[in-house]
């Protein structure tokens, strides 16, 4: 940004992305804006990032965000500026099977075994979301070795993270 004369003052979202548009005339290019919902905190910036993204035709743009609620307000509600720009791109839930594999990998270091009806059972308590299964296998990874992985520990440990995430929750 030295060469917009910018060192000292403040960047425009418009010269941010004149700068990387002429950037991607020499490079290839990808943006990728993570949580961005909270664009919806300042007003009329909704419409900036519009003006922005269209002049930036030729160049990807992959838009992140962790508040599915903020970003349907603003990609889906048709008073929107940014009302059905982009296309939208789902991931989708891991195999069973697949996942199976991924944590029997991580308790091999510790002689850990699970079946794949536990594996199963785990992620399904854990909603089949991926963070909340990693964290609930470190809980069991850490607190045992050498053991086939049943029920019952699985239980034991989510009492474990349950417990001590809890003021966590309290607050929210």
């Amino acid at each position: 940004l030295e060469s917009l004369g910018a060192v000292n003052s403040e960047v425009t979202i418009e010269e941010i992305f004149i700068s990387l548009n002429n950037i991607s005339e020499k490079f290839p290019t990808l943006i990728v804006l993570d949580e961005f919902q909270d664009i919806s905190q300042i007003d009329e910036v909704e419409s900036l990032f519009r003006n922005a993204f269209q002049q930036m035709e030729s160049v990807p743009i992959i838009i992140l965000g962790s508040k599915k609620h903020m970003l349907r307000d603003i990609f889906a509600m048709p008073s929107s500026p940014l009302a059905n720009f982009g296309h939208d791109v789902g991931i989708e839930e891991i195999e069973y099977g697949k996942y199976h594999k991924y944590i029997l990998e991580r308790f091999s270091k510790k002689k850990l075994k699970i079946s794949e009806s536990n594996a199963q059972f785990l992620q399904n308590i854990m909603q089949r979301q991926p963070e909340a299964i990693n964290l609930l296998c470190y809980e069991i990874y850490q607190s045992n070795q050498s053991k086939v992985i049943d029920k019952q520990i699985i239980l034991r440990a989510l009492d474990q993270l349950l417990d001590q995430r809890n003021k966590r929750f309290e607050v929210m």
